[in-house]
């Protein structure tokens, strides 16, 4: 079984109950609001940058995986002046501290990453909301066509750099990542 693979498994409740927490509904079947996308993105914004901020820094004593650490607050920021939104003040990033493993930081990345597959899903139903369909949905587009490639250079990041020893490892990172979506 692949890193991929058995993250997705030992993730997948977790995974469904984080996703029964967003408003999925409203967001594929074309009737989110304006107000409740602004929100929504809003919220994003503030995960991301918890996550992002304490990434960043826990990162620097893992060189080897920091070159696959895709920031997406600038995508955020972008929908949020489409919106018209200015994007809240300075958010405190989550202090991993210096301890976090390669592995338990590849499976935070395997969930960040991960959510550009489920973006491209849901920017289907964005496009066909008439409340919605004139915004750029930058962060839902992501990598745009190139997602899916994308995607699959990562698992081979994976496979490269979670070391059998670190599994265990990459499935409480991956965990924690869903958490902090909730």
């Amino acid at each position: 079984m692949t890193v991929a693979a058995h993250l997705k498994s030992a993730t997948e409740a977790l995974h469904r109950q984080t996703e029964a927490l967003m408003p999925t509904t409203e967001l594929l079947d074309g009737t989110m609001s304006l107000e409740s996308y602004g929100a929504l993105i809003l919220r994003l914004y503030r995960i991301h940058s918890k996550l992002e901020g304490g990434l960043e820094i826990a990162l620097k004593s893992h060189p080897q995986l920091s070159d696959y650490f895709f920031p997406k607050l600038f995508w955020l920021r972008q929908d949020l002046a489409a919106l018209d939104l200015p994007p809240p003040g300075p958010i405190a990033p989550i202090e991993f501290g210096h301890t976090e493993t390669a592995g338990r930081l590849a499976g935070m990345l395997y969930v960040m990453e991960g959510s550009t597959l489920g973006g491209q899903v849901i920017l289907k139903g964005l496009k066909k909301n008439p409340n919605l369909s004139s915004l750029p949905h930058i962060y839902y587009t992501g990598y745009g066509p190139m997602t899916g490639p994308k995607w699959k250079a990562f698992q081979q990041i994976l496979e490269e750099e979670v070391k059998p020893g670190e599994l265990e490892d990459a499935v409480e990172g991956a965990k924690f990542a869903f958490e902090a979506f909730r």
